[in-house]
């Protein structure tokens, strides 16, 4: 089921743990899973080749999980400042490749390098996920979005908007069906000096649908094909500085 699984035992969490430099492959659920862990990191590490990408959490690379509807940040096992760092993913056999979910918060997803992904490359899974920081990323070829904030999920698990106060900042993001998708009431976002460059097959630079008080600033979107550099459905967005080319 997975290939590393560390979590929270009688209530207390998993703390200050580094998994480093391992290879992970041939697992179904998770292949690294951090649930209810605090300044856990997971760094230079390889993940590839589920052995399901099938609903219900099957075929995630790395995935930081809090609790359902646990939100209080003084809780005991309360997911937090957890660094996932210069990891490299094959996502061609991985639903997300770096998944948060629940309201797990003030992490680091950082220097990551992400080349497909069957569905949203890096995704905070629309569960409340809040303040989390996400830079300095490489993602290629994800056939949905590199980044994406909030997830509609399936017929049997319904998901919703993600956290306020994510930071979306300083990735590169290359011929991906998407490039920043922030979607289902996802609040107070900020997504700046990122550089997204379409190809031939790219559909949207970055995507806001129902994103209130998200600012963009200062991205770089390269524009090709059929692409829109941006798509905006909803109100109070602040589109300041970005650059089209």
């Amino acid at each position: 089921m997975f290939g590393i699984f560390i979590t929270e035992r009688d209530g207390q969490p998993s703390v200050h743990v580094l998994v480093d430099d391992v290879h992970v492959d041939r697992f179904q659920h998770h292949g690294i899973s951090l649930k209810a862990t605090q300044q856990v990191i997971v760094r230079s590490c390889s993940v590839a080749d589920a052995t399901s990408v099938g609903p219900g959490g099957a075929g995630y690379g790395i995935a930081v999980e809090g609790h359902p509807d646990e939100r209080d940040p003084t809780a005991s096992n309360d997911s937090r400042f957890n660094v996932i760092s210069s990891n490299v993913l094959n996502g061609e056999h991985l639903r997300h490749a770096i998944l948060l979910q629940f309201p797990t918060h003030n992490n680091l997803i950082a220097d990551n390098v992400v080349r497909g992904s069957l569905l949203d490359a890096i995704d905070l899974h629309g569960e409340g996920e809040y303040l989390n920081e996400i830079r300095g990323n490489t993602v290629i070829d994800a056939r949905h979005a590199a980044i994406a904030l909030g997830n509609s999920g399936g017929a049997t698990n319904h998901h919703d908007a993600s956290g306020e106060g994510n930071w979306i900042h300083d990735n590169s993001l290359t011929a991906n069906s998407v490039g920043i998708a922030v979607v289902l009431g996802t609040p107070h976002t900020l997504i700046e000096a990122n550089r997204i460059v379409a190809d031939a097959d790219s559909l949207v630079g970055i995507y806001l649908e129902d994103a209130p008080d998200t600012v963009v600033r200062d991205n770089v979107l390269v524009s090709s094909g059929q692409f829109e550099p941006f798509r905006v459905d909803g109100e109070n967005v602040d589109l300041a500085g970005n650059q089209v080319e």
